[in-house]
């Protein structure tokens, strides 16, 4: 194919490189990520879930489609 040569690009390093940069950019990002987790809330409700048999019974109500799209899964061992 004719065209410019495909790179490879990874958002986490680029961004520690814009950090270097722009070190003031980590504050604003922190706090655009505190306003959207707040604002998640109206349209979001996590659920938790520890254990293995709990995170299989979460899979197979994902898997088949049993979990509503404001259903925010959070699994741990």
């Amino acid at each position: 194919m004719t065209g410019p040569q495909p790179e490879f690009f990874f958002v986490p390093t680029y961004a520690s490189q814009r950090l270097k940069v722009q070190p003031e950019l980590n504050a604003a990002r922190q706090g655009d990520m505190r306003a959207f987790f707040a604002a998640s809330r109206t349209f979001l409700t996590a659920r938790r879930h520890s254990g293995a048999d709990e995170i299989l019974a979460a899979w197979r109500r994902l898997a088949a489609g049993d979990v509503a799209p404001n259903e925010g899964l959070v699994l741990s061992f």
